[in-house]
């Protein structure tokens, strides 16, 4: 498991699956989160 530090504040936006490889139960799944700050990036 990775470590993520976060630097900045931000609201979270949308979070989904992001499966690596085709079949779902041997590879792989991750998250992907996106995060807007007050500047909207």
């Amino acid at each position: 498991m990775q470590k993520v530090e976060v630097k900045q504040h931000g609201t979270i936006t949308m979070i989904s699956d992001l499966m690596t490889g085709q079949n779902s139960e041997l590879e792989g799944c991750y998250k992907l989160i996106s995060v807007e700050n007050e500047f909207g990036a």
